[in-house]
């Protein structure tokens, strides 16, 4: 066994960790560069704030899209359980013109967490002063 001195073990293991998280990089964008080639707009609308001043906040707070969400039956008979990951598209009066899965669990639970973000209202985002579209993200709990 080739025995190293600390400073030289220490850039080692610094290597390594760079070489990990290039590869954890790669492979997180990797979904959302696939879905840009079958599906040129999916994240697109540039009219849509990514960041505002004030983020748009779901009126009643999250409890309120959690109360609208029914859990699909096929999902619970399969004991499926897990977060749907979104993004909604919120206009400047608060109401939800679109939402797109970015990670769903299927079974019916990115429809049902689809319908519980449209049917929500939202207090608008404000960016200098005045009320913007926003695309911002949500994750939603399916837990049994």
């Amino acid at each position: 066994m080739i025995r190293m001195k600390t400073g030289e073990s220490m850039k080692k293991v610094n290597l390594i960790l760079v070489i990990l998280m290039g590869i954890y990089l790669i492979n997180s964008t990797s979904f959302l560069l696939q879905a840009g080639r079958n599906n040129t707009n999916f994240l697109q609308g540039d009219e849509y704030l990514a960041f505002a001043s004030k983020m748009p906040e779901v009126k009643g707070g999250m409890d309120e899209i959690h109360k609208k969400l029914v859990y699909p039956e096929e999902a619970a008979s399969k004991g499926i359980q897990g977060k749907v990951f979104l993004i909604a598209f919120i206009d400047e009066d608060g109401t939800v013109s679109d939402v797109r899965i970015l990670r769903g669990l299927g079974n019916g639970c990115d429809e049902a967490a689809i319908q519980a973000v449209k049917s929500s209202s939202f207090i608008p985002g404000e960016h200098d002063g005045k009320k913007v579209k926003v695309k911002m993200s949500l994750a939603i709990p399916f837990k049994l």
